[in-house]
Formats: structure tokens, sequence, C-alpha cells
């Protein structure tokens, strides 16, 4: 069932990011099959665009260029026209920038989540919560070590 969901999300997106492509650079020559994808360094480092842009090339013939910077990087690259396709996570910044018509269109296809993981017995009782503030205040105040998805490890 898992597997199957994890096939069906990669296909999902597969398509959305086949579009979003597409749709950004209608104004380009026919021979030009480059894109530059401006996005954030939390995407690329997710996996993500290692699964879905090999399938996306060799579906469509078009080339992908992947910048990974910040948010804000990202989206100042795409006002001055340096990227064909930006990828980032910051709605209330994207807005403006699709309103002032620096950007042409804006989807929203995926979005982060606090996973926070720890041992069964749960010695800081987090376990149902649905508040990742709270939750990171009760680990801390049990004086624990926090390990950061970087590797960086910090005792809490």
């Amino acid at each position: 069932m898992e597997e199957r969901f994890i096939r069906r999300t990669i296909c999902r997106a597969l398509v959305i990011l086949a579009l979003m492509l597409l749709a950004s650079f209608p104004v380009r020559a026919a021979a030009d099959k480059n894109i530059i994808l401006a996005t954030t360094t939390s995407t690329r480092d997710s996996g993500l665009l290692d699964v879905l842009l090999p399938v996306f090339q060799k579906k469509t013939g078009y080339v992908v260029k992947t910048i990974a910077v910040g948010t804000g990087e990202a989206l100042a690259m795409g006002k001055r026209g340096d990227a064909d396709v930006l990828m980032t996570h910051a709605p209330e910044a994207e807005k403006p920038l699709v309103q002032e018509g620096w950007l042409t269109k804006r989807v929203e296809f995926m979005h982060n989540d606090f996973v926070i993981l720890g041992p069964p017995e749960d010695p800081a009782k987090i376990k149902g919560l649905t508040n990742a503030a709270e939750a990171l205040r009760k680990i801390s105040q049990k004086n624990r070590l926090r390990i950061f998805r970087d590797g960086r490890v910090e005792k809490v």
C-alpha cells in the first residue's frame, strides 16, 4: 500500500513539474531545449529532483540545469530573468512577484512538514502534539540532544 502511494505521489509530482516547466517559458524558441530551474537547497537536498528530473528530461527532451540557492535568491533570480522556473517555499514572497508581473504563473505543489522522531518511551511526552513549536519546547525542557538535518547535534 505504501509503495503504491509513493509511486502515485511521484507520478503526480512529475505531471505537475512538467506542467510548471512547460508553462513557464512560452516565448522560448522551439530549438532551445534548456531550462534553468532555481530552487531551494532544501528541495535539492531532499533528493526529489534526482527522481523527477531524469524522467522529465527523458519524456520531454528538455535539459534542466538546477541552481540551488536560498529562497530569497531564487526569487531574485526569477525577477532578474536569470531562471526559467522557480521552485521555492515562501508563498507570501512569491505572490507579489506574480501580481507585479515578474513571474507568470504560480503553482503550489508541495509543502514542508515538521517530523520529530524520538525514542518509543517518549520522555518529553510529545506524542500526539500537532504544534511543532510546542513539541520542541517540551523536548528542550527535558535536556536532550537535538539532531539537525545537516547532521549537527546540539544538547538542548
